[in-house]
């Protein structure tokens, strides 16, 4: 039995990860994750709030330190569960290439069973 060195961020995937991480921010794929979906819009509505609190000076919805803060953390909780997604697709498609490849170089012998049974 071999063993292998597994590791957890293997850096092709994680690399691949971190590029899914910013395309899937597109609302079009993003739409298909209803949950991740709702916090995108969070995170675009805390934008727009920072926006017009720098354009109006108006401070009514809360400082402009804390809308920030929020907006920070609504965006990094979409980019992680987009890293997080793309890591599992990076090593879903790495591991099927892997059985591919290892169909492909493994030799089979054809069995004429039924000579031995006549």
């Amino acid at each position: 039995m071999s063993t292998r060195n597994i590791r957890l961020f293997e850096p092709s995937l994680v690399a691949t990860a971190i590029k899914q991480s910013f395309v899937k921010l597109h609302p079009k794929l993003m739409i298909k994750n209803p949950v991740m979906f709702t916090v995108e819009i969070g995170t675009a509505v805390m934008l727009a709030v920072i926006v017009y609190q720098l354009v109006t000076g108006n401070t009514s919805e809360g400082s402009i330190a804390y809308n920030i803060t929020i907006f920070l953390i609504l965006f990094l909780t979409v980019l992680f569960a987009n890293f997080a997604e793309g890591l599992a697709e990076a090593r879903g498609k790495a591991q099927a290439e892997s059985l591919r490849k290892t169909r492909e170089e493994t030799p089979a012998k054809k069995l004429n069973w039924w000579v031995k049974y006549s």
